[in-house]
């Protein structure tokens, strides 16, 4: 049975209790804001002069951690969107904080998810299941039981979503976007009306379980040629819409291979080359991606004397995008072009990807183009290694956060324009991969991994 965890006694659910509290977040948040700003403008005449409140920030990342996580639902993972962003100009003491979104999600009582679980399966159903009233996780959206089949013996895993959760998604989605102007944590929010409709469309689509298993079901076969990577089978019999079953897959956390010192650095750079090859076969060979880079939806099964990395276990397919054919060709174009150094290439192919438009400065075209190059740092700026491959040292780079500021920079300098909605979520999981690399301090042969997909095909 799982070590209990303290618990949360109830969420909102409704939207008036919801947007209620919402705004009394955007209240505290909002009026220390501007406080703060007012202080500072009467003190310093130069806003370079200003010296960083470490103090008042890590105010403000503790009130909004609390707040969005004992919401849940579209309200964190929001929260759990920021902490990603704010690596790159937070402090680290106020990430820390705001990555709790990722980590300590109290769970429900027992007795709550019980209830779900009494609506959405039968009697007979439930009488054949052994269900751990303690959960082994729990996230934005819903949590995880451990259950064995009776008749089976079979370990499984029951994932039951919140209560309250599907309804919230727009009015959250709302007050989070009213409370991100108001701090100022964003640029100008008309820009991106197009990039708010589209999460909401991916929002409401993660609440939807039968969904989830589909593509669970579809990223399965995709991978099922390489043994080293495992998905977890859904379990038809007990899913539905706000519950899904699936086979009980046993591993560690990424996290804990990241600092166990006990595992050679060759095992994390084998490790860090399968997430990279991963990446590359999503997108440019099958078109289908799980676009959610947060490091608890990787699992890594270790052998018996816990020195080899022997599998890579993939969870949560809830965010999973599937790209047009257009777009990856238009990608693709850009990426060699950017590869190559072809800057007409790259110029047209960045206006086919609406990047930039006719209108635009030479100097926000620049800024542009250097981003991009940016992004491809880890296939340009390598060393030759003893084997005279040409590897890139993950362990001495910082460039997930780097690109991350650059284009906080670029969105600061330019008349920002949300990108492409299909950019946002591709770039969010190549900035995860990059983390992750990050993490494993990898040295890895990236023009080697990359160069096979290089031909043009789609499945």
């Amino acid at each position: 049975m799982a070590k209990p965890r303290t618990s949360q006694k109830k969420i909102a659910t409704s939207s008036w209790e919801r947007g209620l509290s919402l705004a009394w977040t955007a209240a505290r948040t909002g009026s220390k804001w501007i406080g703060y700003k007012v202080k500072n403008a009467t003190l310093y005449k130069n806003a370079s002069d200003r010296p960083l409140d470490l103090g008042f920030l890590i105010e403000q990342a503790e009130i909004l951690s609390k707040e969005l996580g004992l919401l849940k639902g579209t309200a964190m993972k929001a929260g759990q969107m920021l902490a990603v962003a704010g690596e790159s100009f937070f402090p680290p003491e106020v990430t820390q904080i705001l990555r709790k979104l990722h980590s300590e999600s109290p769970p429900l009582p027992w007795e709550v998810m019980q209830k779900t679980l009494r609506r959405r399966l039968k009697p007979e159903q439930l009488q054949q299941l052994d269900i751990d009233p303690i959960s082994i996780g729990s996230a934005s959206l819903g949590q995880v039981h451990r259950a064995v089949c009776k008749k089976s013996g079979k370990n499984i895993i029951l994932k039951i979503q919140y209560p309250g959760v599907e309804d919230s998604v727009e009015s959250d989605l709302k007050m989070i976007r009213r409370i991100l102007s108001m701090t100022k944590l964003m640029p100008d929010p008309s820009g991106f009306d197009d990039l708010y409709k589209e999460l909401k469309t991916v929002f409401k689509r993660e609440t939807d379980y039968e969904w989830e298993a589909q593509q669970t079901k579809q990223y399965k076969a995709l991978i099922a040629d390489d043994s080293f990577f495992v998905v977890p089978g859904v379990i038809d019999e007990y899913s539905g819409k706000r519950i899904l079953a699936l086979s009980y897959e046993e591993g560690v956390s990424v996290e804990s291979v990241c600092s166990d010192k006990m595992i050679p650095q060759s095992q994390k750079n084998f490790l860090a080359e399968k997430c990279m090859t991963l990446y590359f076969h999503e997108f440019f060979e099958w078109g289908v991606m799980q676009t959610d880079p947060h490091f608890g939806n990787y699992l890594v099964r270790l052998n018996s004397d816990k020195t080899e990395i022997t599998h890579l276990i993939l969870l949560d397919f809830g965010a999973t995008r599937t790209f047009s054919k257009k777009f990856i060709s238009d990608y693709r174009n850009f990426f060699w072009a950017t590869l190559d150094q072809n800057k007409d290439q790259m110029l047209h192919a960045a206006s086919e990807l609406g990047f930039i438009k006719e209108t635009d400065s030479k100097e926000h075209i620049d800024r542009i183009m250097v981003l991009a190059e940016g992004v491809l740092e880890p296939f340009t700026n390598t060393f030759a290694g003893e084997n005279g491959e040409q590897i890139y040292d993950f362990s001495k780079t910082n460039i997930h956060k780097r690109l991350l500021s650059l284009g906080m920079e670029t969105a600061r300098q330019s008349a920002w324009r949300a990108p492409p909605s299909e950019i946002v979520f591709l770039h969010r999981k190549l900035g995860g991969v990059f983390a992750m690399l990050f993490r494993l301090e990898a040295q890895i042969a990236t023009k080697k991994t990359l160069l096979p997909f290089r031909k043009e095909r789609v499945l």
